[in-house]
């Protein structure tokens, strides 16, 4: 998931966060684990305002060359 650079903290991400986390909880889906550039800190901001917590670093995952976080988030404690 990503937002276009103009429409960026406006709130978007977490709306389209958070609808999907609904949805997977919806769907019996217990657990997520998206992976975030290490150097995004709006991304990790994010993640851990809605309890996602890191569990891994992992190269060349989001980009070649570049180290990205694998965070996991348990549904039942996500904020609804």
């Amino acid at each position: 998931m990503a937002d276009d650079r103009e429409h960026r903290r406006q709130g978007i991400g977490k709306e389209l966060l958070t609808a999907g986390i609904r949805e997977m909880g919806l769907n019996d889906i217990d657990e997520f684990f998206p992976y975030a550039n290490k150097w995004n800190a709006p991304a990790l901001s994010l993640y851990a305002k809605l309890g996602f917590v890191v569990i891994g670093e992992l190269p060349d995952i989001c980009k070649e060359g570049e180290s990205c976080y694998k965070m996991r988030l348990e549904l039942p404690t996500a904020l609804f």
